[in-house]
């Protein structure tokens, strides 16, 4: 085997390491790690032996959460690469912390690390380019991942798509596995469910051959937020608990509190309230003992909005202060949008019209803000502006406050083109059908919903096929009806309790809270 420029012999593999991977196959990860644990107090050792320790356990502690021990043996694995100059080894060292970084939202670590990576490519011979091919694959998916979570999503494909080509080259199928179910979930995210499902099913087969559960899980959980996205609540509890069956026998904590978040939201919009507060308790005691921050703050985002809508406020302003601690020990200004929602959130449940002010004020601060990953908080903000006048309008019959309303319906439906997503996209669609017809803009409420039919059946948008029917029937078979009212005294009060924005709305917010969370 080449390493760097030098050759090195290689024995038989140890026999440990034989049963190593038998215990990955089978998901007994905590014992593969306590073999690793009694190889390396070995004596006698050869070198690449103990780097190819190092590597498996970094990787192991990786698929089981446990970031800041997978850091400190990864550390190890690099020093002594280095100190062997052994130049592969040291890249691969290096590739552990980018997922390790990745999965943090750590960027500019990762960009830090791709750039070291790229330099060390410089120094290898030639004749050793063939063994840089699955390393390289390796630094596109990174680069993909960045791309994405900084809202590009078009640079990001084409990375993923370069890191898919170059693993089924190298056939590593544990690697396209990974190309495959990110590719894939990133689709699904933008919109294109057939196109995602595609790449996620075919991860799902590979992992399965492979005996890779880590990616099993993945593949099932993001199959789950698939059906759910399509409207199957029940398929999707299937398969979110068959995730959390896999994850809980290779012991990943740090996944079984997303799975918890996620069950939660499915509960939540079952109407099962009890269920959906017992589970986001549990991600919440998970939270505690992990103390990984983004999770954190997901699962009170969450864990707000569930009290908010079952009406403890108390409960809300509990999980409130607890992100408010987080957000005062953070500069982060993605942890401070969270914020600023729930903050917003909490004001807009209130009586008060000067917390109703103060709750439009905050959303329309966070919908200036433009911040590329956390496009959904915006869409979420957007949406209860919508909601902030609908109720106004009920009360002054002002005709301005829907100029204000189209507004924000045009600026999620921007989102949606730019974001690619073919559900927001159908879903903004009805909102300005609606909007439509409170005006009485017949042909317009037509266009729109010729648009939104194009595209939900383009992309099978099963649920939203249906529920575009219903409203065709409704426009056609009241045709009539609305054609009287353009010419009668009706205030627009009635008119938009005739057209329901404001269910649409509200079923919407109710579709976004849980799915910045589901995939």
């Amino acid at each position: 085997m080449i390493i760097g420029a030098k050759k090195i012999r290689r024995d038989a593999k140890p026999k440990e390491f034989v049963q190593v991977e038998n215990f990955i196959e089978e998901g007994e990860y905590d014992k593969a790690l306590e073999l690793l644990d009694f190889f390396e107090k070995k004596i006698g050792i050869q070198h690449y032996d103990k780097l190819s320790c190092y590597h498996l356990k970094g990787q192991l502690l990786i698929w089981q959460g446990r970031y800041d021990e997978a850091i400190k043996t990864i550390e190890v694995m690099y020093n002594l690469a280095k100190s062997y100059d052994y130049t592969l080894q040291l890249i691969d060292a290096l590739i552990l912390l980018t997922h390790i970084y990745t999965y943090q939202y750590k960027h500019d670590k990762v960009i830090k690390i791709i750039l070291e990576i790229e330099k060390l490519f410089k120094t290898i011979p030639q004749d050793s380019l063939s063994f840089l091919i699955g390393k390289k694959a390796h630094l596109l998916y990174c680069q993909g991942l960045v791309s994405f979570h900084e809202g590009d999503s078009i640079k990001a494909f084409d990375y993923l798509e370069g890191s898919i080509a170059l693993r089924e080259r190298v056939d590593n199928k544990q690697e396209l596995a990974e190309s495959l179910y990110s590719t894939g979930r990133f689709l699904v995210y933008d919109g294109e469910l057939d196109r995602g499902l595609k790449l996620v099913e075919r991860s799902l087969k590979i992992a399965i051959e492979s005996k890779n559960m880590f990616y099993v899980g993945l593949c099932y959980n993001t199959i789950s937020g698939i059906n759910f996205y399509r409207g199957n609540i029940d398929k999707s509890l299937e398969y979110c608990e068959k995730s959390l069956v896999i994850f809980k026998k290779i012991k990943n904590r740090l996944v079984i509190g997303g799975l918890f978040n996620n069950l939660s939201g499915l509960y939540q919009i079952k109407g099962d309230f009890v269920r959906a507060l017992e589970y986001i308790e549990k991600s919440l005691e998970i939270d505690k003992s992990i103390n990984i921050e983004p999770l954190k703050i997901s699962t009170l985002d969450t864990a707000i909005q569930i009290a908010i809508e079952i009406n403890d406020i108390t409960r809300a302003q509990i999980y409130f202060q607890d992100l408010e601690k987080i957000n005062n020990q953070e500069s982060n200004e993605n942890v401070n949008l969270i914020y600023l929602y729930n903050k917003a959130l909490i004001l807009k449940s209130s009586s008060l019209k000067s917390d109703q002010i103060k709750a439009s004020e905050l959303f329309k601060e966070i919908v200036r803000k433009k911040i590329p990953f956390l496009f959904e908080t915006s869409i979420r903000a957007l949406l209860n502006l919508c909601d902030i006048l609908l109720v106004e309008l009920q009360n002054t019959n002002n005709l301005e406050l829907l100029d204000q309303i189209r507004l924000y319906i045009n600026q999620i439906l921007d989102y949606a083109i730019n974001q690619k997503s073919h559900w927001l996209l159908v879903e903004s669609y009805l909102l300005e059908i609606k909007l439509d017809l409170i005006t009485l803009d017949l042909i317009k409420a037509q266009e729109a919903l010729t648009n939104a039919q194009k595209i939900a059946e383009k992309h099978g948008l099963n649920q939203l096929i249906e529920r575009l029917s219903i409203e065709q029937k409704n426009i056609l078979t009241q045709k009539n009806k609305w054609s009287y009212l353009k010419d009668s005294d009706k205030s627009i009060v009635e008119l938009a309790n005739l057209a329901p924005l404001k269910e649409q709305i509200k079923y919407m917010l109710k579709k976004r809270e849980i799915f910045k969370s589901i995939l």
